[in-house]
C-alpha cells in the first residue's frame, strides 16, 4: 500500500521523546507499506462510526488512520485520552 503522512502527523512524532515507541512505529509504518490488507496487521481496528477511520494502538498512543483504496494517510498521534478529541 502507498502510506502517506499528514503534517500533524509529523510534528506529533517529532515531538515524541520515547524511542523504543517511535522504533515501534516505525516498524509498523514499514509493515503498512509492505501488506495489502489493513485488516491483517495486528492491533489495527476500524473505527465504528467512520467508513475509512482506523486507528492502531502503540502503548499508550494511539496512531489515526484514514484508508483511501490503495492509500493510507496517517493522520495523527496521540495519546489514548486526547486522539479521540482530535481524530477524525
Amino acid at each position: 500500500m502507498i502510506v502517506q503522512y499528514h503534517r500533524q502527523f509529523k510534528s506529533d512524532l517529532l515531538k515524541l521523546k520515547d524511542r523504543k515507541t517511535k522504533t515501534t512505529i516505525i516498524s509498523l509504518i514499514e509493515l503498512l507499506k509492505s501488506s495489502n490488507e489493513i485488516h491483517s496487521i495486528p492491533n489495527i481496528k476500524k473505527l465504528k462510526a467512520y467508513t475509512n477511520a482506523y486507528r492502531a494502538k502503540i502503548g499508550i498512543y494511539r496512531i489515526g488512520i484514514l484508508r483511501f483504496e490503495d492509500t493510507i494517510l496517517l493522520a495523527r498521534l496521540k495519546k489514548r485520552n486526547d486522539i479521540y478529541k482530535l481524530f477524525p
